[in-house]
């Protein structure tokens, strides 16, 4: 499995860390995205255990599987 995360998964865990409790709905006005590619952007974070999904139906929401640990950005180059 493929743990390195795309520039919108990044941006979604970010938001998703700053807003605990969100729902995909609230993320893709705010980031403008469509509700879709959030829900399935939602799937990939919580198949990766990143975020913990709350409710079922329209009362779902998430937060951050890990909330005490830093969000932060490893990039690896080589030589």
């Amino acid at each position: 499995m493929n743990t390195l995360l795309s520039p919108k998964e990044k941006s979604l865990l970010t938001y998703v860390s700053n807003h605990p409790g969100c729902s995909s709905g609230e993320i893709a006005k705010k980031l403008l995205a469509l509700n879709p590619t959030v829900k399935r952007l939602f799937s990939e974070l919580l198949i990766k255990k990143l975020i913990v999904k709350h409710g079922n139906g329209p009362c779902t929401n998430y937060s951050i599987a890990y909330p005490n640990l830093p969000l932060i950005d490893i990039s690896i180059s080589y030589s």
